[in-house]
């Protein structure tokens, strides 16, 4: 799986964001509050680039619906 990757220009946190559904998901994460820093606010989260693969924690899950 592809992801598209942004950052908290507050507190540099990376949110890796899978590529399926994508367009439907851009809505959320531009007003989604960072769950790092906890800042939310518009032109928060830069766009990075894309990734192929991702090693981490999973935070959150987003329920398609």
């Amino acid at each position: 799986m592809k992801y598209t990757v942004f950052e908290c220009r507050k507190c540099d946190h990376r949110l890796f964001v899978g590529e399926v559904g994508y367009p439907e998901k851009l809505e959320r994460i531009a007003g989604m509050s960072c769950p790092s820093c906890g800042e939310q606010r518009e032109g928060l989260w830069c766009l990075l680039g894309r990734a192929n693969k991702f090693k981490g924690e999973i935070k959150a899950v987003w329920e398609d619906g």
